[in-house]
Parts: structure tokens; C-alpha cells; sequence
């Protein structure tokens, strides 16, 4: 009778959430913007925000009303600021073998397009809670070392893309390492307190390995996890100093707005529309619902996959835990076999959109310009509200303000932050769609 009633609620909500996805076309379509037609709000430029004792700069929540588990760390355990960055594959959104381990433990997750033809790639921050495996990780870029420099973390990631073309766009990341003068592994010389960039790929005689895990049976493109305890406790130290990253929050849902119960973040929305599953990239894996739940007071994320088959159609953003009752097994010094299994759906406090100019020298050669000022969609608490964000340099916070100017206020948990880039002369073709209802 259990096992009946959960194919029922199954089924419920597949056919609610199919029913969502057949009303995208009346939905409300978010402006795509041009960088030269940024919103009209004067900002009222913010500093630093201070957290409050026992409050959680990144989520806002109480940190002694957090349940720590046995092998976890995080400022909900040690009391201690201190972010991790790492990068996740992103492939399938997080589907089948490419969940996130552990993902409901991140405080916030980024999406970024890894192409103009509408892949996407993810990376998790880290702080409440260092789970014992994050990942899989995947190769980075140029957008997430802009990234890492506003929180000052540490990041964790598996390859690193090296393409360039002349021009002012460099999307070669050893290039931008070496701008952003940050010390990698590489750097055996440096005091380990000053290593940030850590690379997965890298062999030899590395400090991280130890904390670095394929896990068997999995492919090799995604298998590859941190166990972040072990990075905290034998690698980064306690003693780093980090940037001030605290947002601002409130309990209370925000006045204003209009009702987005049901939000579609569309890298392709053509590939929505067709559910071509002839397409050997599959894009249509990289569109994303997210269905608000006001229990909770959070959205739900779930992943379009194939409008024609609608039985497929949407899935939900789960991670992968280890199984209960096993024990994982280390098989050597970087391979480990573990019994995984689904662990939470990963639920959003707030949506951020941020709109940004995307330069792509080449089809799979991102360059995001995350400084200046452009366009910011918000939902929360079943809303939606308009802003701009702001961001000076690379070195500086990015700071996201409302209609009033002031910096928003955003409701306490965990926050997804979408790069969506403007059209530009390269990808203008292609259909970006930001829509809600």
C-alpha cells in the first residue's frame, strides 16, 4: 500500500508540473535586454553587510537550528566562516550519474552557459555544511575564476579550458590565473594557506590528493568528488581570512511584485519547443522549471527534458548521497567504491537571473563580463520583482538591488544564481527565454 500511494503522489506530480510546462507559451517572458538598455533605477551603492552571531551570512538561517551529521563540517559545526567553491559538471543538470553529491548541503549554486548553443555548467559555494563529497566535478572556466574572486575561496575543479583567440577576449584560464595573481597546487614553494586554485586533473605528489576520489563504475567524465572534510582538516587549515560575502535577509516575503508560481529558465527554448530527441547534445536537458512551494516557502527545481514524451517530462534536481547503512571503501590512493543513492530534491529559497554580456569568442568559449551593471529578475516567496546588479571590479561583491535602488532582501535558505547572457552577433539566432506565471 506504501509503494502504491508513492506511485500516486509520483504520478500527481508529474502530471501537475506537465500541466505547468504546456502553459510556457502564456507565460510571462522576462525582457532579454541589450547591455545599453539596463533598467532605469538609480542604486543606492551598498557595502559590506555584518552578520549577525549565529546567523548564517549565506543563507541566513540560524546555525544552531541546523542538524550537523557525522562526518560534516561548516560554519553549522565550527562556528567558522569559510566558503568552499567547486565546480560540478553540470551535464543533464544533475541527472542520473551526474547529480551533485550532496547538493542539498550548498549554500548556493551558479549556472553559467558553457556555449552559445545552450549548455550549461554549475558550481556549488559551500558554507553551513562541507558535506563528505561534493562534485562530480568537470573543467573550468574563465566566469567561475571572476567568480571565485568575489567570495576569495578556495575552488575545487577537474580541467581547466586553454583555447584562446587573439582579441580582447582570453579565455584561456592559465592566462587568467596568472592576472588574477592566484597561487594554484602547482605552487609547492607558497604557504598552503595561499593555495585557492586546485585542479582535480593535476597527478604526482599533490597535497589535495588524499581528499580527491574517483568513485568505480561511474564514467570518467563525471566521477570525479572532493571530500571537503579532508580538504578542511589536512589541506586549506582553519585559518583562512575571507572576503566579507553576507547578504541581506528577511523573514518576512517582500511586499510587491507580481505571482511567479512557476518560473522556466530556457537556455534553448527552441529545443523546448521540439523536444528533439535526435539531437545528439541533447540541449533540451539544459532547460530548467522551477515550481514554487509555499509550505516551504522555496522552489522546487525541476529539469524539461522531452515535451513529446511527456511521461519523461519534467525531473526533478535530486543529489546523490551515499547510500544508507554502506560504507564507503577507498580502493587506492584516488579510487573509491561506494553504494550511492538519491538523496533530497534540491530546493531554492531564491532565483536570481542575472543578465550579462557573453562575448563567446567561440562556440564553446565563454567569456561572461560579470563587472559593470546590467539587468536582475528575482523570485521569491512566489514572486517577482525587477532589479539590476552592480559590480565594479573583480575584486568586488557582486551587489543585487530592487526597483528602490536599496539591496534586496532575499528570504533564508538556499539561493540559485542564473548567468543569462544578452543576444549578441554570435548567438542572437538562438532562443533565451527567462519566463513565469
Amino acid at each position: 500500500m506504501k509503494k502504491l500511494l508513492s506511485l500516486v503522489l509520483a504520478l500527481a506530480i508529474m502530471l501537475s508540473c506537465s500541466a505547468a510546462l504546456a502553459d510556457i507559451g502564456s507565460s510571462t517572458l522576462v525582457p532579454r535586454d541589450a547591455a545599453s538598455t539596463v533598467r532605469d533605477i538609480t542604486i543606492q551603492p551598498a557595502g559590506d553587510n555584518v552578520a549577525e552571531i549565529g546567523v548564517s551570512p549565506t543563507t541566513g538561517r540560524n546555525l544552531d537550528e541546523l542538524e550537523a551529521e557525522s562526518g560534516f563540517l561548516g560554519m553549522a559545526v565550527t562556528g567558522n566562516y569559510y566558503p568552499i567553491m567547486v565546480q560540478h559538471n553540470g551535464y543533464h543538470s544533475g541527472l542520473d550519474f551526474s547529480a551533485p553529491w550532496y547538493g542539498s548541503y550548498a549554500d548556493v549554486f551558479y549556472e553559467l552557459p558553457k556555449s552559445w548553443a545552450g549548455h550549461t555548467r554549475m558550481c556549488m559555494i559551500f558554507n553551513d555544511f562541507l558535506p563528505p563529497f561534493a562534485g562530480g566535478s568537470r573543467s573550468t572556466r574563465v566566469g567561475y575564476l571572476w567568480i571565485r574572486q568575489e567570495w576569495g575561496c578556495p575552488y575545487f575543479f577537474a580541467g581547466k579550458q586553454e583555447d584562446s583567440w587573439p582579441g580582447p577576449y582570453d579565455t584561456n584560464v592559465n592566462h587568467e590565473i596568472q592576472n588574477l595573481g592566484l597561487l594554484t597546487d602547482e605552487n609547492t614553494s607558497a604557504a598552503p594557506e595561499d593555495i585557492v586554485i586546485f585542479n582535480g586533473l593535476d597527478g604526482g605528489s599533490k597535497p589535495f590528493l588524499g581528499g580527491k576520489y574517483r568513485v568505480q563504475g561511474e564514467d570518467s567524465e563525471y566521477n570525479l568528488i572532493w571530500d571537503l572534510p579532508y580538504e578542511y582538516t589536512n589541506v586549506l587549515g582553519a585559518n583562512r581570512k575571507f572576503k566579507n560575502h553576507t547578504w541581506k535577509f528577511a523573514d518576512e516575503i517582500p511586499e510587491g511584485g507580481d505571482p511567479a508560481e512557476t518560473v522556466y529558465i530556457l537556455y534553448r527554448a527552441d529545443q523546448a519547443a521540439t523536444g528533439n530527441k535526435n539531437d545528439e547534445d541533447n540541449l533540451y536537458w539544459f532547460n530548467s522549471m522551477f515550481q514554487y512551494e509555499e509550505d516551504e516557502n522555496v522552489y522546487t527545481r525541476w529539469i524539461i527534458t522531452d515535451l513529446k514524451n511527456p511521461e519523461n517530462n519534467p525531473r526533478p534536481f535530486t543529489e546523490k548521497i551515499v547510500a544508507p547503512g554502506t560504507t564507503p571503501t577507498v580502493v587506492d590512493k584516488e579510487k573509491i567504491q561506494v553504494e550511492y543513492a538519491s538523496g533530497d530534491d534540491i530546493t531554492f529559497a531564491n532565483i536570481i537571473v542575472q543578465f550579462v554580456d557573453d562575448k563567446f569568442p567561440a562556440g564553446e568559449c565563454p567569456y561572461p563580463i560579470l563587472k559593470g551593471i546590467g539587468n536582475a529578475d528575482y523570485f521569491m516567496g512566489g514572486k517577482h520583482f525587477k532589479g539590476v546588479w552592480s559590480r565594479e571590479t573583480y575584486e568586488d561583491r557582486t551587489v543585487f538591488y530592487g526597483e528602490d535602488g536599496q539591496e534586496i532582501e532575499l528570504q533564508p535558505g538556499r539561493t540559485m544564481i542564473v548567468v543569462m547572457d544578452y543576444d549578441t552577433t554570435v548567438n542572437k539566432q538562438l532562443v533565451r527565454e527567462v519566463r513565469y506565471e
